[in-house]
């Protein structure tokens, strides 16, 4: 009992027992049992909308050294026996309508990387371990060698060796591609409004036809000969960018391949196209375009016109070139002995001084005026910066110390000069590219998490913009002094040794500036590795989309061909995320200029 009660055990409400039901109990409390089931089908329908939107799969981890190489894998699987690599694609297996075209150009950059991953793997990989089976080295030299091979019978010169005195610049080697009249009509028409509203004119990458010559070497299809007759167009065109991707991506797969695989004479001839597209002031023309005559035994006319946005690129190759041919030694013991690379190394210098030159004089006379994220200076300045080529060893001792010139000869300039030129105008091209990415809107999430184009360089978060800027501040941060290095005799510097290196408020400046890009070069690299292709069932496993994300206002038509570009795998684009990540690896190694 309790307190002198009987207890008696009462039935419970949900009890199935003959004095009550289920049914029964759950008619009296409809209005409980109501609001559970809408709780749960809302529940249901949140977690639906949440897997669809923000794709929650497990995350397996790979490290950025597998990565590097499934990318260098997928460039080397997709070079047909022919040596094209697989121009473009859609990361969900559907048909492209680009499939059947091909850009030379790009071809060239594509050879470039795959030559530099060449040079990059024995260095960087050696001794890594990882549990993932296919965690292995990319076989390149195959489709280095196909891919070499097709560029090399691309070449032709702008005119017939028959014809009286050619001149040096039609009778150098370089990508032509046939004038279409309606495109050009259309670009001039472009060109004339862009100047009207004092922009820089742009030379886009476009498609070359890929007639064939002979090879190169005997593992190329035999030696290679200078070919007779240029490629039977009515009018011809080969621009700067061409001439220099072809040039860069050649030299280096000559290095990777051995040396001495490639006959000289390419270069060189590729070479001597660049140097007379040179002004005197040290700006390039853009383009050049030839015409035949009626009268086949005379040289065709030849036009050219604009000024390159690329004269970087064509600064780099020239300095590959030059340390390809090798620098003459001071007291050489043979007379000529080095002087080819001497012949490359004065026009590239008098090319990244003029770059500096007229950045300087376009931001002194328009307020206005923006220094453009030119990724191929910084490329350039970290290469001849870091590749020794001012040794005092490498260059013949001239009165007063001055050995470059403009073309004039009215300015004067010597190897301190020109490096401290450089650094100037690479912080300047680096404040450019930090600015623009400390301006894009940071979006967060309300649970805190970062937006998934956290990183990405540029405002939609391509990744081909976002991959040649990261290696643009990879390149320059070989520049850029450190404070913790400029020690001297192994203690802290006092600040009059420190103003004797280089003046103390530059090297802060300089270096907090380095601090910055290194933190966003780290979240650049993070959201490189997001547009990875990385599932084991997909054909294009290792490639990288052209973004992440849509762009939500869908009104322009460049918003809609962005969307619907979005999952497409481009060659080019692989290539250029595939080189900035391994600048990122580099640095993560302690070895950025290597």
């Amino acid at each position: 009992d309790w307190h002198g009660m009987r207890r008696v055990r009462g039935f419970s409400k949900y009890s199935s027992s003959a004095r009550r039901s289920w049914w029964d109990a759950i008619k009296e409390r409809w209005r409980e049992v109501a609001m559970w089931v809408v709780l749960v089908v809302l529940a249901f329908l949140w977690t639906f909308k949440a897997h669809s939107e923000h794709k929650h799969v497990p995350i397996k981890h790979i490290r950025l050294g597998h990565r590097i190489r499934m990318a260098a894998s997928y460039l080397a699987d997709s070079c047909s026996s022919k040596g094209r690599f697989r121009y473009i694609a859609r990361a969900n297996g559907m048909e492209h309508h680009e499939k059947g075209q091909y850009d030379m150009i790009r071809h060239a950059w594509v050879l470039s990387t795959l030559a530099s991953y060449s040079l990059y793997e024995p260095q960087m990989e050696q001794g890594a371990v990882s549990s993932a089976l296919d965690d292995r080295p990319a076989e390149v030299e195959g489709p280095l060698l196909r891919s070499t091979n097709l560029l090399i019978k691309s070449l032709h010169p702008g005119a017939n060796s028959t014809v009286a005195a050619p001149g040096r610049l039609l009778g150098a080697l370089a990508l032509w591609e046939k004038l279409d009249p309606f495109k050009e009509a259309l670009r001039a028409a472009a060109a004339d409004r862009l100047l009207e509203a004092k922009t820089t004119t742009l030379t886009g990458l476009r498609d070359v036809d890929s007639s064939l010559v002979a090879g190169t070497d005997h593992r190329m299809e035999g030696g290679w000969d200078p070919p007779e007759e240029p490629p039977r167009l009515d009018g011809r065109r080969a621009t700067l960018t061409g001439a220099a991707m072809a040039l860069s991506a050649l030299t280096l797969a000559d290095r990777a391949l051995g040396g001495g695989v490639l006959d000289r004479r390419v270069l060189r001839s590729l070479g001597t196209f660049i140097v007379e597209l040179q002004r005197k002031d040290g700006t390039f023309d853009a383009y050049v375009d030839v015409f035949p005559r009626e009268d086949k035994s005379i040289a065709p006319s030849s036009f050219r016109e604009g000024t390159s946005n690329h004269a970087g690129l064509a600064v780099y190759a020239l300095l590959l070139l030059a340390k390809s041919e090798g620098l003459a030694p001071r007291n050489a013991p043979s007379a000529g002995e080095g002087e080819a690379g001497l012949e490359w190394l004065v026009p590239a210098v008098r090319g990244i001084m003029a770059i500096g030159e007229n950045d300087r004089r376009f931001r002194a006379a328009d307020l206005y005026y923006r220094t453009p994220a030119d990724h191929w200076t910084l490329v350039a300045a970290g290469e001849l910066l870091t590749g020794a080529y001012f040794n005092a060893t490498n260059l013949p001792e001239v009165p007063g110390g001055f050995f470059f010139t403009d073309g004039w000869g009215s300015n004067e300039w010597d190897p301190e000069t020109v490096a401290e030129n450089v650094r100037e105008h690479s912080t300047v091209i680096l404040n450019a590219i930090q600015s623009e990415f400390d301006l894009i809107p940071k979006t967060v999430h309300p649970d805190g998490k970062k937006d998934v184009k956290d990183g990405a360089l540029t405002l939609r978060g391509e990744g081909f913009l976002t991959a040649r800027r990261l290696r643009g501040l990879h390149a320059a941060l070989c520049a850029l002094p450190n404070l913790h290095e400029l020690r001297c005799d192994d203690r802290w510097c006092s600040p009059e040794e420190l103003a004797s290196q280089v003046p103390i408020d530059d090297a802060r400046a300089r270096a907090r500036l380095r601090d910055r890009v290194e933190s966003t070069t780290r979240r650049a690299a993070e959201y490189l590795v997001s547009l990875q292709v990385t599932h084991g069932d997909n054909p294009h496993r290792g490639g990288f989309t052209r973004a992440i994300s849509r762009m939500k206002v869908q009104i322009t038509a460049q918003a809609k061909d962005f969307n619907m570009r979005l999952n497409e795998v481009r060659m080019d684009t692989v290539a250029d995320v595939l080189h900035a990540l391994m600048g990122a690896r580099k640095t993560i190694l302690g070895q950025p200029c290597v």
